[in-house]
């Protein structure tokens, strides 16, 4: 029992200094960017697939306008090669 106790206190102890180490880091910073960053970011924390869908159509309907029907035949060559 004694053993365990010892051991539990070392273990709460080094996840003790980890969270310490954590949360004393500085907030992202990306530069020029960081106002933008910090705007973007909460969507993507709370509903990350929207954003997703939004861009995959996007780039979807972008490189349809770009190729065209070719773009369609590369689809089906890939889908048959997988």
């Amino acid at each position: 029992m004694e053993y365990s106790s010892r051991h539990e206190d070392r273990t709460y102890e080094a996840l003790l200094a980890k969270m310490h180490e954590v949360s004393s880091l500085t907030p992202q910073s990306v530069g020029p960017f960081s106002p933008a960053y910090h705007q973007v970011i909460p969507y993507f924390k709370r509903a990350p697939w929207r954003m997703f869908a939004a861009g995959s159509f996007a780039i979807t309907i972008m490189l349809y306008l770009l190729f065209g029907v070719a773009i369609v035949k590369l689809v089906t060559v890939l889908q048959y090669g997988f």
